[in-house]
């Protein structure tokens, strides 16, 4: 059943989401892009799921350990506590998140955030 599938340009892979905003009928959006409903359905499960209308890797190595929610809330700890060591927001995040994630991880998570701090 792969064999009928054609490129659907980005761009009306966006306007599918935009659609979606102010049409509920996800039939009547594929109808009206010329679009399989099928296609309408992956590409707005993909959207709300990964926030983007492109299945591809983010960058390389493995899959993020640590999402935007858990970024936020090491920022929240350090903004409460400047001087929080790396090992003490790690303790945080087990507390709250039951997350166990190394130093490094959240070094990295904080540096990509734009944080950059003597202890990172």
């Amino acid at each position: 059943a792969m064999g009928n599938r054609k490129h659907i340009p980005i761009s009306i892979k966006k306007q599918i989401v935009c659609m979606s905003a102010k049409i509920a009928n996800k039939n009547k959006i594929a109808y009206l892009l010329d679009v399989s409903p099928r296609t309408v359905r992956r590409v707005l499960r993909l959207a709300h799921t990964t926030g983007s209308v492109v299945r591809r890797p983010i960058q390389s190595g493995g899959p993020r350990l640590l999402n935007g929610l858990h970024a936020a809330f090491l920022e929240g700890c350090i903004e409460r506590r400047p001087d929080i060591l790396l090992t003490e927001l790690r303790q945080e995040l087990w507390e709250v998140h039951a997350i166990v994630v190394s130093g490094d991880t959240i070094a990295r998570t904080l540096r990509r955030r734009g944080f950059t701090r003597k202890k990172v």
